[in-house]
């Protein structure tokens, strides 16, 4: 699986089907923009506006028609299923945030899959592997600092704009030639137990040429990230199932990265407004009701749910609007379970 084809995940994917790779998922929920030709490989003008996944498939199919690939319009964060992720032979990352590559050690720790990170910026890249097997985590390796501003995330078009009103182009076409190449040997390292960067950053310098590889390697057996979810039994229940059959299966569910809101309580004055949605969701909701456009979050008091079992006041809503994808993982009262995919 490859998390983000922007001018690095091109690069990569680009390597890894030049090197005989033939089974890939794509992640990516951005579109092309007339900006990204600039530097990437693999899309044209007529990709711009098209998914960057869907345009990035294509290409690849034209350097190898027997390749099989996957692709996934959606935020690796929540609309991915765990069950996907538990899948995969090897996950890389090729994204511009710490919170994204936080959720994805946290996804990769829970299934018990490697990753391998990568990076750039103007004139610089680095490439780190993480995963219990390798005694490597990318939470345990954040200092403070760091750990602040995980909740920020700009968009690769929002990222752009801002580097460019300072006079900077934001990603380089030589680190991230020299990243992907990098990263590329690592996943085939990965796959063929060789010995890889485990435990070690490879950085390079685009100015000066030259690569270093250093120690980094921190795993600290207390770190709440290194639950993995195991023994996984399947079940018949799909992210379509209502509440009511999952919480007959399950007894009760946990909602570990998210939560559910039915409704905001106005500080002013006590008004509800219904919401009905995950709290990832709470904003994009505001922004469709006339009534709290432009409000901020902090006017309101949030009713929420993280535990769902038999007292829940929505039995018939679905798995899917409570914010669980297709294929997802559930913890529950009687273990872990595996979502059926409705395809």
């Amino acid at each position: 699986m490859v998390v983000g084809c922007g001018s690095l995940g091109n690069e990569l994917l680009k390597d890894l089907v030049l090197l005989g790779v033939e089974h890939l998922v794509l992640v990516d929920f951005d579109r092309v923009e007339m900006d990204n030709l600039s530097r990437t490989v693999l899309f044209t003008p007529d990709d711009v506006g098209r998914y960057k996944v869907d345009a990035a498939r294509d290409r690849l199919r034209q350097m190898n028609a027997r390749l099989e690939v996957e692709t996934i319009c959606a935020d690796i964060i929540h609309d991915v299923g765990l069950g996907l992720i538990a899948e995969m032979d090897l996950v890389v990352a090729c994204v511009d945030s710490r919170w994204t590559r936080f959720m994805i050690n946290r996804h990769c720790m829970r299934t018990g899959r490697v990753w391998v990170d990568g990076g750039i910026t103007q004139a610089e890249g680095s490439v780190r592997v993480f995963g219990a097997q390798v005694a490597n985590c990318y939470a345990c390796n954040l200092g403070g600092k760091k750990l602040t501003e995980l909740q920020r995330r700009l968009s690769c078009s929002q990222t752009i704009r801002r580097m460019e009103e300072m006079g900077h182009v934001p990603t380089g076409l030589i680190p991230a030639a020299v990243v992907g190449a990098v990263m590329a040997r690592q996943v085939m390292d990965l796959l063929n137990g060789s010995p890889s960067l485990q435990g070690h950053m490879y950085s390079f310098d685009a100015d000066t040429l030259l690569g270093h590889k250093v120690l980094f390697q921190a795993f600290d057996d207390d770190c709440v990230e290194h639950d993995v979810w195991t023994p996984i039994r399947h079940c018949t229940l799909t992210s379509e199932s209502t509440i009511s059959e999952a919480i007959e299966q399950c007894n009760t569910l946990w909602l570990r990265d998210d939560c559910f809101v039915d409704y905001l309580i106005d500080r002013k004055d006590d008004t509800r407004h219904q919401m009905m949605c995950a709290g990832r969701m709470v904003v994009e909701r505001m922004d469709m009701m006339p009534a709290l456009r432009g409000r901020l979050t902090s006017d309101f008091y949030q009713h929420e749910y993280h535990v769902v079992d038999a007292d829940f006041p929505y039995p018939m809503l679905t798995l899917q609007q409570l914010g669980i994808p297709s294929g997802d993982i559930l913890q529950t009262a009687q273990g872990f379970y595996q979502l059926r995919n409705e395809d």
